[in-house]
Formats: structure tokens, C-alpha cells, sequence
């Protein structure tokens, strides 16, 4: 049993992260049951939410946000090798759509299956939400897929693969039904450190590249085409604000997003990475606002103990 301030950190942190860069880690005032077994972890909670506020040590106790719920892994399960399956719920006293601003209570039950062998990375995951918001129902759903290959057999390993999202986005605003995705809290780098667009309303396709220049030193490349799944909702950022709002453009073409990284691990407790982005803005964001095209360059120093 684990009591106090604490952070979390399940499954591929899609949902549930300690938000490592760009922004500060999150944390959770909560209580939490922790059962190990060799081939089984099981974790259930009940927390509040700690906003970050501007300066240090001043984040104190905050009822806004409740979050509660169950997570398990399983491991050498027939077939998929691991899965993990869940529960999570949330109660946000204020939060803000497209479709309007109200209490939200959601409840997300979802699956993942994963394996990581010498050759085959594979993980797919895929969730289902359903609450209420300001009065109406809530039914809102994701699925994700991360398959990668990598030639082991071929000077400095390449490594090919594709990620690809479908993230629900609200289908008419005045249904009484809320289909806007909440990602919870998910990674802080979501799409890079740039991190332009979160997980809300979204269709992503995203091939990317890897080599192993040396055994410390690692080259990355990847592509990203972003969509909104829904023309009548907006596009939000990774922490759930809205960024546009889909009445302010008909397009479904956010962007396309190139980046490079060079990763460097010269023993266990450094990390240091070497990123550049570059964002070509889509129809909507020029419908909806300035629509200029972005270049990052960004430097990330991570030191373990």
C-alpha cells in the first residue's frame, strides 16, 4: 500500500504518464494497492490530481480532478505474449470541448497486447469511454497499433516500422452525445518535443526509421500525417485544451510533421537526445489561424540514479 504524493505510469503511457519533457512530471495526491505476482502486477487507486503551479513547492492539495481505477498486466500469455487490461475513471469538476464546458465524469475500459523480441516489436491497443458531460452522454473510443522491424542480420540493425491512431472526435455538437476522445493524462512529448497536437479527434499515420550508428549511439527518422477524424470538432493540444475549434475551418488536414533524433546512452544513467522538427501546416490550421510552418530544435540531457 502506497499513500501520499506519487507519480503514475501505465502501459505504453498513452493514457497514464509521468509526463517527462517538455513539460514538468505530474503527480497524484492518492492511495494505491499494489499486488506483484511473477507473472502478474496488479494496481488499484483512488487520487486527486495536482496542478502544477508557477513556482517550487507551492502545489498543494486540489479537489478539481478525482481519479480512480484498476490496472493489470499479464505476462507470457498464450498467443500475444503480454496484455494488459484496465479501468480507469475520471471526475473533472470544470472541462472544456468543443461541444461546451460542464462537469465530466468518464469512465475508459480498455486492452493492450505487446511483445518485444530481437526482431518484432508489436503493440496494439484500444479503448472504449462512456460517462456524461453537462447533461449528455458520453461515448468516445481510440485504437492504436505500433508494429516495427528491425534487421539484425544487416550493419548497424535498421529498423523499419509504423505507428498509425484512430482517436474519436465529437460527431454533431448538438446531439446530446459527446464523442471527443480525453487522453487523461497522457506522455507530455506525445508527437516529439514539439509535442503541436494531442491525441484528441485525430487520425495519425505515422512510418518511421531507425539505426544503431554505434551500440551507444542510436539515428532516428519518422513522418507524421495528421487529420482530424471529425470536421465538426476541434483540434486539441496534449494537455486536453482546445487549440481551434472545428467551426473555424471545413478542411480535415491539420499537417504533416518531419522529425530526426539522435539518441546517445553512453552508460545507464545518461541519456542525452538531439531532436529536430519541422511542421508543415494543413488546411485547417491555415482556415483557423496563421497556419505557418514550425522548426524545433531541441536538446533533451537525462540523468538517472
Amino acid at each position: 500500500m502506497r499513500i501520499g504524493r506519487q507519480e503514475f505510469s501505465y502501459g505504453s503511457q498513452r493514457l497514464v504518464s509521468v509526463r517527462d519533457a517538455p513539460n514538468n512530471r505530474q503527480a497524484f495526491d492518492a492511495a494505491r494497492l499494489i499486488y506483484g505476482a511473477p507473472h502478474m502486477r496488479f494496481d488499484a487507486f483512488y487520487a486527486y490530481y495536482v496542478p502544477a503551479k508557477p513556482n517550487i513547492f507551492d502545489d498543494g492539495f486540489n479537489k478539481n480532478t478525482q481519479f480512480w481505477g484498476g490496472y493489470a498486466v499479464l505476462n507470457k500469455v498464450p498467443v500475444f505474449q503480454n496484455a494488459d487490461v484496465y479501468y480507469l475513471g475520471i471526475r473533472k469538476k470544470v472541462a472544456v470541448f468543443d461541444a461546451g464546458t460542464g462537469q465530466e465524469t468518464r469512465h475508459s475500459m480498455g486492452a493492450r497486447v505487446w511483445s518485444t523480441t530481437p526482431e518484432w516489436v508489436y503493440d496494439i491497443e484500444a479503448l472504449y469511454q462512456f460517462g456524461n458531460f453537462a447533461g449528455n452522454t458520453i461515448s468516445a473510443w481510440t485504437a492504436s497499433a505500433n508494429v516495427a522491424y528491425t534487421f539484425n542480420n544487416i550493419r548497424h540493425k535498421p529498423q523499419f516500422g509504423i505507428k498509425t491512431e484512430v482517436i474519436s472526435g465529437d460527431r454533431n455538437g448538438n446531439d446530446g452525445r459527446l464523442n471527443t476522445f480525453n487522453p487523461l493524462f497522457p506522455r507530455g512529448g506525445y508527437f516529439g518535443l514539439a509535442a503541436l497536437i494531442g491525441p484528441s479527434n485525430l487520425t495519425d499515420v505515422h512510418p518511421y526509421f531507425q539505426l544503431e550508428l554505434t551500440k551507444n549511439l542510436a539515428f532516428n527518422v519518422d513522418y507524421d500525417l495528421f487529420f482530424r477524424m471529425s470536421r465538426n470538432d476541434g483540434i486539441y493540444a496534449v494537455n486536453g485544451k482546445m487549440i481551434y475549434s472545428g467551426k473555424a475551418g471545413t478542411s480535415d488536414q491539420i499537417g504533416r510533421q518531419l522529425g530526426a533524433e539522435l539518441v546517445f546512452t553512453p552508460n545507464r544513467h545518461l541519456y542525452l537526445r538531439q531532436e529536430l522538427t519541422w511542421f508543415s501546416a494543413g488546411e485547417f490550421l491555415k482556415q483557423a489561424g496563421p497556419g505557418k510552418d514550425i522548426l524545433m530544435f531541441g536538446t533533451t540531457a537525462t540523468f538517472k540514479f
